[in-house]
């Protein structure tokens, strides 16, 4: 579970992207969350800023609510829709079904990206892994995974810690795994990267 003040919404790729400033509450983002679904998200650009909690289950799902708890987003790699706890949503809800793709960075001690400098419609604000357009839902590609430091074709989970508080994990949806999805970790320059992929590796 990841708290704290966190720009979210629907980027120009028609995917959704999510940057928090959990610990310590330094204006950087911490972590940064892309995921992309089966179809694209119509309408363009869109970004909130608010408090919010990020919940990311064993089952492939992802919730994020807005302080006060409601139910705001609902993100689902497993395609099962999760259910809404408490009290009916009271804030505006946004879900995804259906899944395709998860990607969870890391950054260091010192941080990312200032949260006031990126802007869902500039890509080119994020971290360098979101700057492309790496899945396509028409053919179900995706580019190759044989840097995988951990995990890869084949596992359903990884882990991987780089030094310097650079770690992450995933678990992905053990309902499809592995016939259609892999896990995988790895490092990266500046942090470290753990995505959950349903799709085929490029050769």
């Amino acid at each position: 579970m990841i708290t704290g003040e966190a720009l979210y919404g629907v980027d120009e790729l028609g995917r959704f992207l999510v940057a928090v400033d959990s610990h310590p509450l330094d204006g950087l983002a911490d972590t940064c969350l892309l995921f992309t679904a089966s179809e694209r998200v119509a309408g363009g650009p869109w970004s909130r800023r608010a408090q919010v909690r990020v919940v990311h289950k064993d089952d492939g799902t992802l919730s994020l609510r807005e302080s006060p708890p409601f139910f705001v987003v609902s993100l689902a790699l497993s395609g099962i829709d999760p259910p809404a706890q408490g009290n009916p949503p009271q804030a505006e809800e946004f879900a995804l079904h259906d899944g395709l793709e998860l990607v969870a960075l890391h950054a260091g001690p010192a941080g990312g990206a200032a949260l006031d400098q990126m802007d869902i419609g500039h890509l080119a604000t994020w971290p360098e892994a979101f700057w492309y357009d790496y899945h396509d839902p028409a053919s179900a590609q995706c580019p190759s995974d044989h840097d995988c430091s951990a995990g890869g074709e084949g596992a359903c989970a990884c882990s991987i810690g780089c030094g310097a508080g650079l770690s992450c994990s995933v678990n992905c949806s053990p309902s499809s795994c592995p016939e259609s999805q892999f896990a995988c970790c790895k490092c990266l320059m500046f942090g470290s990267s753990c995505r959950c992929r349903q799709c085929i590796p490029a050769p």
